[in-house]
């Protein structure tokens, strides 16, 4: 299945304030370009990822957005197993696990996502030893038992670590505080980090754009913070800066 972008006039303004409305439509449409272009399994997910990004940096509406997220994770459940490497499928497949919080209706998408995780924690041949590979399989153990809601994985993950910023940590405490600040912390380091990378005065559009991907992730760790509710925690809202990662009606604790 390809993405069909629907009516730009649907588009608000940017989410991202360094992206102009005409460098938004310029990238949607190159994104759309390249998804068409993309034949290969991983280039067509490696596309629909980008366009996911875009669209929400783009000031996209929510609906086209969930469109593109249903595309990225479909191409990248379906991308073999021996077309990459297995630490970098274990953190795509935590980004798909990720918009499928954000946008949890398909069950059957859901079962597949899973199977696809599962699969890939069974044989884990191609990511033991490699350097953060116990962070990365730990966070796609923590989103997958959120996924599936099974408030019972969280015994078993004890002893893991995520790295910098720790989930875990509050979960086990029951610290609802604690763990909404660490998701606040993520989605403001991607916002900040994409905003450094762009160069909005220059010339070429590559670079006034650039840092468009590490901010449209700041929307995939938002939708983190369903893991919090899924463990039953009681979480405050989100931050005022923070609100435009949220679709409307998922930003509560």
């Amino acid at each position: 299945m390809k993405y069909r972008l629907g009516s730009l006039d649907r588009f608000d303004a940017p989410r991202w304030e360094r992206l102009s409305r005409s460098d938004a439509a310029a990238l949607v449409g190159f994104l759309c370009g390249r998804s068409v272009a993309a034949e290969q399994p991983l280039a067509r997910s490696t596309s629909a990822r980008g366009m996911m990004m875009a669209l929400f940096c783009a000031g996209a509406p929510w609906d086209e957005i969930a469109k593109a997220a249903d595309e990225f994770i479909n191409e990248t459940v379906a991308v073999p197993r021996d077309a990459e490497r297995a630490i970098v499928r274990a953190i795509n497949l935590t980004e798909c696990m990720q918009a499928q919080l954000v946008f949890p209706d398909d069950a059957a998408r859901r079962e597949r996502l899973i199977e696809a995780g599962s699969a890939l924690l069974a044989d884990q041949s191609g990511v033991d030893g490699l350097p953060g590979h116990a962070e990365t399989l730990a966070d796609l153990k923590l989103h997958m038992a959120a996924v599936e809601e099974r408030r019972e994985a969280l015994p078993a993950l004890e002893g893991l670590e995520l790295g910098v910023v720790s989930l875990l940590g509050p979960l086990h405490r029951a610290d609802g505080a604690a763990f909404a600040k660490s998701i606040d912390m993520l989605v403001r380091d991607a916002r900040d980090r994409g905003t450094r990378c762009a160069r909005p005065g220059s010339a070429l559009f590559v670079q006034r754009v650039q840092g468009f991907q590490d901010v449209g992730l700041g929307f995939l760790f938002a939708g983190s913070r369903r893991i919090g509710a899924v463990f039953g925690l009681r979480m405050p809202e989100p931050p005022p800066d923070t609100l435009p990662f949220y679709p409307p009606g998922t930003r509560g604790g």
